[in-house]
């Protein structure tokens, strides 16, 4: 029986002409080779873009910039304006930039951590409490 399928199965697939030519060797090489590059590429953009690159780089250029004070005074102020910019994108990034949360897991189980409260709401709760205290009086 199950030679009667196989035979059946390889009798279709016989039939079927080949729409498609094969692809040479090489030009499939260089299809996998694009393919993975264009990856690591990805990869590499989304590291050097980390908040922590931008800070570094914020800070070299800022030492660019005291160094060519006395040599070139205008690359020194251009460099000291990029390192402003890389500075506040960094932190903006640092601010925007989503972590992945991971669930803390003992013994098979989730567990679930009490809800933080804000620092601006901690900052607002204890002002509250100090003004009334001082009020009271």
């Amino acid at each position: 029986m199950r030679k009667r399928y196989e035979r059946e199965i390889e009798e279709i697939l016989s039939k079927i002409p080949d729409f498609l030519p094969a692809e040479p060797r090489r030009q499939r090489i260089r299809r996998v080779l694009r393919r993975l590059l264009s990856r690591a590429q990805v990869a590499l953009i989304k590291a050097k873009n980390s908040p922590t690159s931008l800070l570094i780089g914020s800070f070299g250029f800022a030492l660019l910039g005291y160094i060519l004070r006395h040599l070139a005074p205008s690359l020194a102020f251009y460099s000291g304006l990029f390192s402003l910019l890389l500075f506040l994108t960094a932190i903006i990034a640092t601010l925007i930039w989503q972590r992945p949360h991971y669930e803390q897991r003992w013994r098979g189980r989730v567990i679930e951590w009490p809800k933080q409260v804000s620092w601006w709401k901690r900052f607002w709760r204890e002002l509250r409490t100090k003004i009334h205290y001082w009020t009271r009086k």
